[in-house]
């Protein structure tokens, strides 16, 4: 009883937690706290100009320096498809934008950088979601911190930027 009476004293107190209360290890409650972006959906991308069906699914969390996930981009055309890595990632508020290394390049690229934006929820009345997906052999492309705009509208699916 004297120790929480110094403690209290010195103004460090302690909480009690239900015997119930899952234990969250750091490592855990740090995982949570990342950024992320999640997403399934359809868009008409431009590729060299012409619109082109295309369907995204991915998951990207982290930091520029510090970042995982994975992507699956399809293509009408299947041979400009492609899967890969996360290796840079970055949000500001509800726009995020990723970055990796292709699985398999191909001679349309062996780089990709996707940018998303999450308007909310589908079917609100309100803009759609917007995602652009640049491919290149380009090493500048894997700097996620640059690029540009989101600006294809999101046909079907949904994306989330978790704040």
């Amino acid at each position: 009883m004297k120790v929480i009476a110094a403690l209290a004293a010195a103004g460090l107190f302690l909480m009690a937690a239900p015997a119930s209360a899952d234990l969250v290890s750091p490592e855990a409650l740090a995982a949570q706290s990342d950024p992320k972006a999640t997403g399934g959906v359809h868009f008409t991308a431009l590729l060299h100009g012409l619109p082109m069906d295309a369907d995204a699914s991915f998951t990207a969390q982290g930091f520029p320096d510090d970042a995982q996930g994975r992507v699956n981009v399809r293509f009408e055309d299947d041979s400009l498809s492609f899967t890969g890595d996360v290796t840079c990632y970055t949000q500001m508020g509800n726009f995020a934008r990723f970055s990796g290394v292709m699985d398999e390049p191909t001679s349309q690229g062996t780089h990709f950088r996707i940018s998303v934006m999450d308007t909310g929820e589908p079917g609100d009345g309100i803009p759609p979601d917007t995602i652009t997906v640049i491919r290149s052999s380009g090493v500048s492309i894997q700097d996620c911190e640059m690029g540009g705009p989101a600006n294809r509208p999101v046909e079907d699916g949904n994306l989330q930027v978790h704040e």
